[in-house]
């Protein structure tokens, strides 16, 4: 197996090192500090809009993806020493819409979900994290992808080797690696 980097995955890197250097790497105090400032750990500092929209105007946007129809169309060995860039500052994934939970969600629902599930919901997901999110949109998303499968599912159901993931109709389903692998899923 070829472990050498495409011409593709060295161009993304020389641009996402470019873009540490003129916009991650010299706020990146700052950015640490308005949060200490706050007093709430939680705090996003503004400025992360701002660096979402530059990401996204250099084409950084959703690496992860191997798909070029909804990410960067990357192989996993060309999207790792991304990864490893973006890591280097805490904060700096969710710039690039590459932080968890969202880039798990989305691989879900791009490797498991149905044309139908892709379309509805990934399609929309994608749109809509284009944009800056209003606060109904984060809501929704926390609603219907934050999810905890003990929670979510009852006995009564009948899908004892199954988790359910619900509000989005129609419900995600994933095999419970816990159970007979060898199973029938329904």
């Amino acid at each position: 197996m070829d472990f050498n980097y495409s011409e593709k995955s060295l161009d993304l890197q020389k641009k996402l090192n470019k873009f540490f250097e003129e916009h991650i790497y010299p706020i990146e105090q700052a950015y640490d500090q308005e949060i200490e400032d706050s007093g709430n750990s939680l705090h996003i500092p503004d400025i992360l809009d701002e660096l979402k929209n530059k990401a996204k105007e250099e084409g950084l946007w959703n690496l992860f993806l191997p798909d070029s129809e909804y990410g960067a169309g990357l192989t996993n060995v060309e999207y790792a020493p991304l990864a490893e860039i973006t890591g280097k500052v805490w904060w700096a994934p969710e710039v690039f819409n590459c932080s968890a939970p969202d880039t798990g969600n989305m691989e879900v629902l791009y490797d498991f979900g149905t044309d139908e599930q892709k379309e509805e919901r990934l399609t929309y997901i994608m749109r809509k994290l284009r944009e800056v999110p209003d606060p109904d949109f984060v809501n929704f998303i926390g609603k219907c992808l934050e999810w905890d499968p003990r929670k979510r599912m009852t006995p009564d159901e009948g899908l004892q080797h199954e988790w359910v993931v619900k509000g989005l109709p129609p419900n995600i389903v994933l095999h419970n690696p816990h159970n007979n692998p060898y199973a029938r899923s329904n």
